[in-house]
């Protein structure tokens, strides 16, 4: 993978990084984990928003520390989603979660740590990529549906309906466009956009009545893997009930980073996972992806590298599509 490529890399944090001296991480510990000493601990570069610690304790026991910033909810909802699709897909074991500590710290979970790579760093190394097993994923999380779209609460319930996914999204990036999207798009991008969903609208329709558990940061960031087998999703803070393709549209940001069979593989364990793909799958998920990168450029803040690879991305969307 090319760390100077733009569309490559992360991008910058949103929130700054959470301070904890060794003392009152040992406190967590000892919490959760009666009788564990911690010997060394490392803070994670990963994640734009959530601060985690890697503790290594003296009995070679290695957790992650993960405290939430901004969202309370995000904690219980990450929290609930480790319990409930454990033995399902693969997700962290977790050992505790804490939505209302003492002494005014942010809410956060510890769970074991999952030995292995990124998905992004085992693209960069030419390590074996598990497309097939992310497929399977992807499959067994579409087969998890709910009564409705939404936004879930802390217990996995759909706290914030939606009509129907589809309208519920593509009104959100209209909202965005009006905040501070297009103004960084630019006026040409913008209605190049607009055009392009406009016309191909219809594709949605397929999907617009979905209620699938999506991830909705399906990123190569957020797979761990190893040995050629996935090892772990991680980070769940956004979770939804919506269309699983957006998670597609997600992963394949980076598609050109990936081996030529891919998407082959992905596909085919998706579709053994007993999961169905529209024929458009690909054009659908793009077009999904496009409100996420709404997301990215609505931010309040100058993110000059997360506007730079949104716009970069936006520009292969419409590129893909003709426009």
């Amino acid at each position: 993978m090319n760390n100077n490529d733009p569309i490559t890399q992360p991008g910058e944090r949103r929130c700054e990084h959470i301070i904890l001296d060794d003392s009152a991480i040992q406190a967590l510990i000892d919490k959760a984990m009666p009788g564990c000493s911690v010997a060394e601990l490392a803070l994670l570069n990963n994640g734009k928003i959530n601060t985690n610690y890697r503790i290594t304790m003296t009995n070679s026991d290695i957790v992650v520390l993960r405290l939430y910033a901004r969202d309370p909810l995000a904690c219980s909802r990450e929290a609930a989603l480790y319990s409930q699709l454990d033995g399902v897909i693969p997700v962290p074991q977790l050992i505790c979660s804490e939505t209302e500590p003492a002494n005014n710290l942010s809410p956060y979970i510890i769970y074991r740590w999952i030995h292995g790579e990124l998905l992004a760093d085992a693209c960069s190394s030419r390590a074996l990529i598990p497309a097939k097993e992310i497929g399977k994923a992807l499959g067994r999380m579409a087969n998890i549906t709910f009564k409705r779209a939404g936004f879930f609460d802390g217990q996995l319930n759909v706290a914030v309906p939606f009509d129907n996914v589809v309208d519920a999204w593509l009104n959100h990036m209209e909202d965005n466009l009006r905040v501070r999207s297009a103004r960084r798009l630019g006026n040409v991008m913008t209605a190049r956009l607009l055009k392009c969903v406009d016309h191909h609208r219809s594709l949605l329709d397929e999907v617009k009545n979905s209620t699938n558990l999506t991830h909705c940061d399906f990123s190569p960031w957020n797979l761990v893997v190893k040995d050629g087998h996935l090892g772990a999703i991680i980070d769940w803070e956004w979770a939804s009930s919506g269309c699983g393709l957006a998670d597609f549209g997600n992963l394949l940001r980076e598609e050109e980073q990936y081996p030529t069979d891919f998407i082959s593989e992905l596909t085919t364990g998706y579709r053994e996972a007993g999961a169905a793909l529209p024929e458009e799958w690909k054009a659908i998920s793009l077009l999904l992806d496009l409100v996420c990168q709404s997301d990215f450029l609505a931010l309040k803040d100058d993110k000059p590298l997360v506007h730079k690879r949104a716009i970069l991305q936006v520009a292969r969307t419409l590129a893909y599509f003709g426009f």
